[in-house]
């Protein structure tokens, strides 16, 4: 399959979207509710007010910690296959769970349950084109309790796909899992040696880690 490419900024409005976003970093900051990570950060040079649990992280020590991040690296699938970073060519995902289900016909979205876990892996595992699967930490209804549901949804995905997974944990003790379980599922048990998941973390508007 050919690159995908979409540039929608110039050059010079990407670097003015850098440099604003370096000054919120310097002066408004994160709020970071987990303490490690607070500890973390200020060990690695960031200014941690914990009143207020705000890390605020000025333009020199990002361009410290970008220099000192990898400029290339693989995944892999548990299969053995590299995907290599960066690369010409483009990874296309396929997402496996959704927070509503809109099945052929129906007009009324439904809960997810674990058959459309079974069904989005079997359409990605079709698909030669994908590269990685994407699991969310959505509940599915036929899983009881509550709080349970997202291991099932790891677990039904481990099962039915062995391709690459990009995991968004809903919390630190959903990550520990997401850790544990696909450790137990690679051939060493460790994921730098068989780094079969990426993941992925986002900040909560307005600028906080949860």
């Amino acid at each position: 399959m050919q690159p995908i490419q979409l540039i929608v900024l110039s050059h010079t409005e990407r670097q003015k979207l850098h440099e604003a976003s370096l000054e919120v970093l310097n002066s408004v900051g994160v709020r970071v509710h987990d303490a490690d990570l607070r500890r973390l950060m200020g060990d690695r040079g960031a200014h941690v007010d914990e009143p207020t649990q705000v890390v605020k992280l000025s333009a020199d020590l990002v361009a410290r910690q970008l220099s000192a991040a990898p400029k290339e690296f693989d995944l892999a699938d548990r299969n053995g296959r590299r995907l290599p970073v960066p690369t010409e060519q483009s990874y296309i995902a396929s997402r496996l769970l959704l927070p509503k289900i809109l099945d052929y016909g129906s007009t009324e979205p439904r809960e997810p349950l674990t058959r459309d876990i079974v069904r989005a892996c079997q359409v990605a595992n079709a698909l030669k084109e994908v590269d990685l699967v994407v699991g969310i930490d959505v509940p599915v209804a036929d899983v009881a309790p509550p709080e349970a549901a997202y291991l099932t949804s790891i677990k039904t995905v481990l099962m039915h796909t062995t391709k690459h997974l990009v995991c968004a944990p809903i919390n630190s003790q959903a990550m520990e899992d997401w850790v544990a379980l696909l450790e137990a599922a690679t051939e060493s048990g460790s994921l730098r040696d068989e780094p079969v998941m990426t993941v992925a973390l986002a900040i909560t508007s307005p600028l906080l880690f949860d």
